[in-house]
């Protein structure tokens, strides 16, 4: 996966509500650190969504205290999945699992 901090060309994406850090942008999702607030320096994050090159901003983010936590339950996520459920294959690619 391609990994990059700035968006694709074209691309349009929901502002901050404070003052940026950095955003690493995937192909489908991105990861914005953000200060807290404006006299606050704390980073948290936020997940960002693509659709059609526009961001949207999702619903999830938390204090950067909590990344680790989110890492952990997605690295069992993906596993939980490619122990119990098939790959979702179409035109021989997979695209994910089903049940």
């Amino acid at each position: 996966m391609k990994i990059r901090t700035q968006p694709p060309d074209h691309s349009n994406v929901e502002p901050c509500h404070t003052q940026e850090v950095i955003t690493f942008y995937g192909g489908c999702h991105a990861v914005r650190l953000h200060y807290r607030g404006i006299n606050d320096h704390h980073i948290c994050w936020e997940i960002l969504t693509e659709d059609d090159g526009n961001w949207f901003l999702s619903k999830e983010g938390a204090s950067s205290s909590w990344l680790p936590e989110l890492i952990e339950l997605l690295t069992k996520a993906e596993k939980w999945m490619y122990e119990h459920a098939k790959p979702d294959i179409y035109n021989n690619i997979q695209y994910g699992y089903k049940l």
